[in-house]
């Protein structure tokens, strides 16, 4: 911005003239950005707020403040202070900052439609740009998706984390390079942002069992940790203070507060959304740079948006079997609502420009769809495996939960879902279900599952209980878990063997004489049944190769995936029906 002339004149021809004014000139960019004065001298006349830049204008000795207003599709710049002194010339500066699109692997702005598929570790991605498709493998079926811009050069970088061992694998979109890198601890879920302001996403993990945050920051190679939620807590990181910074924040299922920790002032706030059958879906829905606090309930296929004016926004858009899928769609720097049919792999945005339905078909049926790492923990599901030894883990090589079947089917249900699935081991070895009734309502009360994944039954036939009261043990437990609004998945109870340590051929009759039950249960409450008996069953020479043979009544680790894989086909298929969500 150039003096006026008259100014220059001034100063310039008679310089030994007291003055005790000095210029204030305000440049911002782009040039629809607003501006105004929050604080100036008394005796100040010249305009206090305007769109673009403020030529050199003469003002007053004094101090001046300036705050910058919204603009959509960026980030507003800090508000600004200086002091004006005699004959001298004060700018104020503010640079408005483009919103980065997540999910923009070929970096025009836009969200690309990507999926990932779980078994094979392939990347398929649909450029906005040029309609390419992008396409290579990384991962495998116990890696979850995890893409950001982790090297800073404006395009999302396609990466996967291994939780069992910790490791990131990066594949950087600016050199082609694969990047890994080991961050993690405990029962640890992957969390990435940009928490340091660099512009570059951070490997970052919160650990469910202990509430603890750690975040490698890109900006100085240094590992940041801190204690902010508890079990119950769902992460959904943003940047909700508008600083440029990833905020830590999370959302209690159990209560519906989301609870944020802000970067900028490390201030916690709290806000009141939800409830346990919605899905926190965070995002920068009208692009002023702060990420909104909002919900999906998938039953119904309603949105709740809370705007950073506090108007809370709701409308309808998608169905019980979609999966929330928001992202810039259109490319205004505004996130829009959209949903994604696994079904018939179809997409479905709401342009937040317009409010019109954008929609186009991309991907595998029953592919999942790339997780925004702003919504990594929009989906997932609190199951309670409840059972006896073999639920436990008994027999497997870690002869306990670290390698039974719950902890095998939470691990390949992320990468097959995305979002964060909970298993809660509660298997009680030795016991009957007569014996299990006795702790079965505090286990739920304690849990507060979304599912529950019963299997009990083995001992009964092992002390030749009656059926009947084998039966009206389930049933009981089924309807206990419904009417508190828990939906069930039951097993049928897996097979035992006779050989030199044990003859079993009369418990194993007595489950091959009860497993129907077990059907017909299944049919008559209308849940999902887990074929467990069936599935060993069926591998030739299962007696051998998948059972463990001292106990004779245990599954060994190669069992124990079997019944992993029975249990998953019956939760993925509630999944995909829309019954689990």
């Amino acid at each position: 911005m150039k003096r006026s002339s008259l100014f220059l004149l001034i100063t310039g021809l008679i310089p030994w003239l007291a003055c005790t004014d000095g210029t204030i000139s305000i440049d911002v960019t782009p040039s629809n950005g607003t501006w105004s004065l929050t604080s100036y001298p008394a005796a100040y006349s010249n305009a206090v707020s305007g769109t673009g830049c403020l030529a050199s204008a003469t003002a007053p000795t004094g101090t001046y403040s300036v705050a910058f207003g919204p603009l959509a599709g960026y980030r507003a710049p800090a508000a600004q202070t200086n002091t004006i002194v005699s004959n001298e010339l004060a700018t104020l500066s503010g640079i408005y900052v483009r919103n980065l699109a997540p999910l923009d692997f070929d970096g025009d702005r836009k969200t690309d439609a990507g999926v990932f598929d779980y078994q094979t570790g392939y990347w398929y991605i649909l450029l906005s740009g040029n309609t390419r498709i992008l396409s290579g493998q990384l991962g495998w079926n116990e890696t979850r998706p995890v893409p950001g811009d982790y090297d800073g050069d404006g395009k999302t970088d396609a990466a996967v984390f291994h939780r069992q061992s910790g490791f990131w694998y990066i594949f950087q979109s600016s050199n082609n390079n694969l990047l890994i890198g080991q961050l993690s601890w405990g029962n640890a879920r992957p969390v990435p942002g940009d928490y340091d302001g660099d512009r570059k996403t951070d490997a970052a993990v919160f650990d469910y069992d202990s509430g603890l945050w750690l975040i490698f920051q890109s900006s100085n190679q240094k590992a940041l940790i801190g204690q902010f939620g508890w079990g119950s807590a769902r992460p959904v990181p943003g940047d909700y203070d508008g600083d440029g910074r990833t905020d830590p924040a999370f959302y209690d299922r159990d209560t519906g507060n989301w609870y944020i920790f802000q970067s900028f002032t490390s201030n916690v706030v709290s806000y009141a959304l939800g409830k346990n059958d919605a899905r926190p879906v965070p995002a920068d829905y009208n692009g002023d740079g702060h990420t909104e606090v909002a919900m999906y309930y998938r039953a119904f296929g309603l949105w709740y948006i809370m705007n950073t004016n506090g108007v809370l926004d709701s409308f309808q858009f998608g169905t019980n079997n979609f999966r929330p899928v928001p992202g810039d769609y259109d490319g205004d720097g505004c996130v829009d609502p959209a949903v994604f049919d696994r079904a018939t792999a179809t997409w479905y945005a709401r342009g937040s420009a317009t409010g019109a339905t954008l929609s186009g078909q991309w991907g595998f049926q029953n592919t999942p769809a790339l997780p925004s790492y702003d919504n990594g923990g929009i989906e997932g599901l609190v199951m309670l495996a409840f059972g006896d030894s073999i639920t436990y883990g008994s027999a497997s090589s870690s002869d306990g939960p670290a390698t039974g079947y719950p902890a095998l089917l939470e691990r390949i249900l992320e990468p097959a879902f995305g979002g964060h699935f909970v298993s809660i081991n509660s298997g009680n070895p030795g016991e009957t279900t007569e014996e299990a009734l006795s702790r079965f309502e505090a286990a739920l009360i304690a849990a507060n599952p979304d599912i529950l994944l019963l299997m009990e039954g083995t001992n009964d036939e092992f002390y030749s209980m009656p059926y009947e009261q084998t039966e009206d043990n389930l049933r009981y437990m089924i309807l206990t878990a419904q009417r508190r609004g828990i939906q069930v998945v039951i097993a049928t109870i897996p097979p035992v063997i006779s050989n030199s340590y044990r003859d079993r051929s009369d418990q194993q009759a007595r489950i091959q004489g009860f497993n129907p039950r077990i059907h017909q249960i299944a049919a008559d409450y209308h849940i999902p049944l887990a074929l467990v008996y069936e599935s060993i069953t069926a591998v030739p020479g299962w007696e051998s190769n998948l059972m463990n043979q001292p106990s004779a009544n245990h599954p060994n680790d190669a069992g124990y995936q079997v019944v992993r894989d029975a249990f998953f086909n019956a939760v993925a298929g509630g999944i995909k029906s829309g019954l689990f969500y």
